[in-house]
């Protein structure tokens, strides 16, 4: 039997459009920089267009990751017209973001990066979004002093609201 390992030398690129209409286009670009064989560093670049030139843009690093992200999701998660960025990564810890660009502001609208807790974002019968939070239960227990609800996985589920503040 042969093993090949293909190790990526140039990043990966994937754009995701989160408003459009005639003269704008707000989008996001989600880069993978090689680091090693299996680590990448995740970066964002948030992008605001005005008759398809480039008007504005805000960057965030989110930090290393084994592979490409556990989880991205566009989808307009606040209700206010436009597309939400929703990134989960993994790196011996996972860590999870709810993006939100108007054009001139990037806000962190959620952000859990503390390790062990498994998220996913759902939209509700409201057209409103949530955080599905998935927490070992010793660690629920730890943080909020309560045993919560385990399922058959023995996580606790924790279903957290996201609004713009």
């Amino acid at each position: 039997m042969l093993l090949a390992t293909v190790v990526l030398s140039q990043p990966l690129q994937w754009t995701y459009d989160l408003d459009s209409s005639t003269d704008n286009r707000l989008c996001v670009v989600i880069t993978l920089q090689p680091l090693d064989v299996d680590e990448f560093e995740v970066k964002t670049a948030f992008r605001s267009y005005h008759r398809g030139h480039l008007v504005g843009e805000k960057a965030e690093d989110l930090g290393p990751s084994f592979g490409p992200p556990r989880l991205c999701c566009v989808d307009e998660f606040l209700g206010n017209d436009r597309s939400q960025v929703f990134i989960s990564t993994s790196h011996g810890r996972i860590a999870s973001w709810l993006f939100d660009f108007d054009g001139t502001k990037l806000r962190t609208v959620y952000s859990r990066t503390d390790g062990r807790v498994t998220t996913y974002p759902v939209v509700g019968e409201n057209g409103k979004g949530s955080i599905v939070e998935l927490w070992p239960s010793q660690d629920f227990l730890a943080t909020f002093h309560d045993s919560g609800h385990k399922d058959s996985t023995g996580r606790v589920r924790r279903l957290v609201s996201v609004t713009l503040k």
